[in-house]
């Protein structure tokens, strides 16, 4: 009987782990969607320090992209990492309930 308890037990948490990582991922699309929207303004805001560092430089410097598809893989990167520190607050929720439930 205290077997089939703990694996009763370890079912569940293979649940509840499915359940939170399916609500993560669609949380990280949708973040991606919105990032994306905005990739060359946060392409630009990355990119600002670096324009300001080399302005007073007395050289003709720019960042330019040698292959078609660079532009757009590019912003997909800059999206995808946006979206994924933007749900770093979701995942950090969802692991202090689990701590915070299980734990204390």
């Amino acid at each position: 009987m205290h077997n089939e308890d703990q694996e009763g037990g370890f079912v569940s948490h293979l649940a509840e782990l499915r359940k939170r990582l399916i609500f993560s991922f669609v949380f990280l699309i949708i973040f991606f969607i919105g990032c994306y929207v905005f990739a060359e303004h946060l392409y630009g805001f990355l990119v600002e320090p670096y324009a300001k560092a080399v302005r007073d430089d007395g050289i003709e410097r720019r960042l330019i992209f040698t292959a078609l598809q660079e532009t757009f893989l590019t912003y997909l990167k800059v999206s995808f990492f946006a979206a994924f520190f933007c749900n770093m607050s979701i995942y950090t929720h969802a692991n202090l309930e689990i701590y915070c439930t299980r734990f204390v």
